[in-house]
């Protein structure tokens, strides 16, 4: 996965725990009187708590895609693994498009896994063995 792409995520994670927060307290997580003070809350990480109203599991989430650093943030795919989260998506989808959605995070790592260091292997696929083989 090249770095640009890992930043991607790691900025779709936070917007993610934006979107989360909003939903939660109808207000944005980081508000300030002008763009200085708005940067500074950000980089700080300073945001009012959730209420406790919301589950714990909810509240720990919005808190781990708020992390400072973007690699202590969870993965999409870590998220959709996640119990609370898993067993609300299960109720919503059928078995076999439930099984259909959640192979792609298998796929998707094994591709990642199949790749040499330099992000290329034209030959591999997740799908099965080289052509030819």
């Amino acid at each position: 996965m090249s770095v640009v792409n890992k930043q991607a995520d790691f900025s779709d994670v936070w917007a993610l725990g934006c979107v989360l927060y909003e939903l939660a307290t109808l207000k944005h997580a980081f508000e300030a009187g002008n763009m200085k003070n708005l940067v500074m809350k950000i980089v700080r990480g300073n945001y009012p708590p959730v209420s406790t109203r919301y589950s714990r599991n909810l509240r720990g989430l919005i808190s781990k895609l708020f992390e400072r650093a973007p690699s202590a943030r969870p993965s999409i795919n870590a998220i959709l693994r996640m119990p609370f989260i898993f067993e609300r998506v299960k109720k919503f989808l059928p078995t076999e498009i439930l099984e259909e959605e959640f192979s792609h995070t298998v796929i998707h790592r094994n591709m990642v896994l199949m790749k040499n260091p330099e992000g290329n292997n034209p030959g591999r696929s997740a799908f099965g063995p080289p052509p030819g083989q």
